[in-house]
């Protein structure tokens, strides 16, 4: 009955939502979707017009080793997907029947190689995504013996398609908002800078492992109940007040970010900090913790930057000894120290300097420490 078709077209959706979204076992929602259409095998396939190739994401009624024949033999799907016209448009039901005729199919490699050892013969195919040559198909398969699919199958898988591209697009997008959070965070990491993400309440989201350190040792920068909290001025300022001074309605570019100077208990040189509104808007920031409301640049003049001899020789092809000698030097080392450091003459360390200004392009001690300080060289990776 009606009732009974609701309840069960509900039932494939969420379950491939979830599939989709949380990365839930697939085997549920392509079981349920078997099952309302009589169908043996059902599958997550991507193909690409291009190359011709076709892999099996996602399976339901096949054995591991029937999903690693199919993607091992690299298109045997193409014996549907020759004419791409048919699946041009997402979302959409194409019937097996109408890409070739039984006999075709019989007649094909993959049906002698991989569809008769398995007994499948129909096919069924929902359209759910398609950008330039390549696509990906919801694909159902019903035993031989058990006939085509019925139009009432066909039926179905129509009324479904809408929601289940929708859940497969939605699924994407967060898949590639995840990989670019990974990716910002990788990045944020390897800077010789501390970076502090905060949210309105001015806790920290996120912290690279510059900042961590300065957080980690107390001193300008303290952790408390109520978020992060900073020494300036010969007081103590709650981060949270100054996130919502540089976030504030109708603020201009230049008043978005603040320049502070913390002082250290120890009596060390003071932290430069810099605080500049995220680009979230006041009402996410307000409603949503997990929300960045603002970026805190964190400026340590104490610590000691560490280069990496091999990548500084490869990058500016020099020698091993030149290479430890140009490190010292970008890490605020003196030329009479790093002579000390590396146990060698004062004056064999000026002539590996001099070879290290020739091969850089630099005159000027100076500009060799900027050179490798803004260069890849200082990231920590």
């Amino acid at each position: 009955n009606t009732t009974n078709m609701e309840q069960q077209h509900l039932d494939i959706v969420r379950a491939y939502y979830r599939a989709a979204l949380a990365g839930a076992d697939w085997s549920e929602p392509l079981t349920l979707l078997g099952d309302a259409t009589g169908a043996r095998a059902c599958l997550v396939v991507t193909h690409n017009f291009r190359t011709g190739v076709s892999r099996i994401e996602h399976a339901s009624g096949l054995e591991a080793s029937h999903i690693a024949a199919f993607n091992a033999a690299g298109a045997p799907a193409s014996v549907w997907f020759r004419d791409q016209r048919h699946f041009q448009i997402a979302p959409s039901v194409v019937s097996g029947r109408d890409l070739l005729t039984v006999a075709d199919l019989v007649d094909s490699p993959l049906y002698q190689f991989w569809l008769k050892p398995l007994g499948l013969l129909d096919h069924a195919f929902i359209v759910l995504q398609r950008r330039r040559d390549a696509m990906r198909v919801l694909q159902l398969g019903r035993e031989e013996r058990n006939g085509p699919f019925a139009e009432a199958d066909l039926a179905l898988l129509r009324r479904l398609a809408a929601d289940l591209h929708h859940a497969t697009l939605t699924g994407q997008d967060l898949k590639r908002q995840i990989a670019s959070s990974e990716t910002l965070t990788t990045a944020m990491k390897s800077m010789p800078v501390g970076v502090v993400i905060v949210n309105a309440e001015g806790a920290a989201l996120a912290a690279n492992d510059v900042a961590q350190s300065v957080i980690d040792a107390g001193e300008g920068i303290q952790v408390t109940a109520n978020g992060l909290s900073i020494d300036s001025n010969s007081r103590r300022t709650k981060l949270r007040d100054l996130v919502a001074q540089v976030t504030a309605p109708g603020r201009t570019a230049a008043e978005r970010t603040q320049l502070i100077a913390v002082s250290r208990h120890s009596g060390g040189r003071p932290l430069a900090l810099l605080l500049m509104a995220a680009g979230a808007s006041e009402t996410d920031s307000e409603l949503t913790p997990e929300a960045p409301a603002a970026i805190l640049y964190v400026g340590d003049p104490d610590r000691v930057m560490v280069f990496d001899n091999a990548r500084i020789a490869k990058l500016y092809g020099l020698s091993r000894a030149e290479s430890r000698v140009a490190a010292l030097l970008a890490s605020g080392y003196r030329l009479e120290q790093a002579a000390d450091m590396l146990g060698v003459a004062y004056e064999t360390v000026r002539k590996h300097l001099k070879q290290i200004f020739s091969k850089t392009g630099t005159y000027r001690q100076a500009e060799l420490v900027r050179i490798l300080v803004t260069g890849p060289a200082s990231l920590a990776v």
